[in-house]
């Protein structure tokens, strides 16, 4: 699957929803489940900077690719899984970053406010 071409989609998709706001899109789980827009899914992940990283479940783009199939399967055991309801995802890694402020102290946390911001990593 192309990138132009789910790009174009998305767009009609987004076009579509801001024209008529109330009305509900059918048969969108297709998309998520289509193995060529998990495959582009997947190279767009891998492509990312941070894609040597390895994830919660311990995986990482060099490991996925010493089998030479482990894309493919990948992308298909997700699509079995999507489809007969049966994924589950892995948890998000959450991390506490310390929002910092210029003006005010620092707090103990390293903060200059004493508060943090929650970000969600998936993996």
């Amino acid at each position: 699957m192309d990138t132009t071409h789910i790009l174009k989609i998305q767009t009609e998709l987004a076009q579509r929803t801001l024209a008529q706001p109330a009305e509900r899109h059918k048969r969108l789980y297709r998309f998520v489940c289509d193995e060529g827009w998990l495959r582009t899914g997947l190279e767009t992940v891998l492509s990312n900077k941070g894609s040597s990283t390895p994830g919660l479940d311990g995986v990482t783009k060099g490991r996925l690719d010493t089998n030479p199939d482990g894309r493919a399967d990948l992308v298909h055991q997700l699509h079995v899984e999507l489809v007969a309801g049966i994924y589950r995802p892995q948890p998000v890694k959450r991390v506490y970053i310390p929002k910092v402020r210029l003006v005010l102290p620092k707090c103990a946390h390293g903060c200059k406010d004493g508060r943090q911001e929650r970000r969600q990593l998936p993996t």
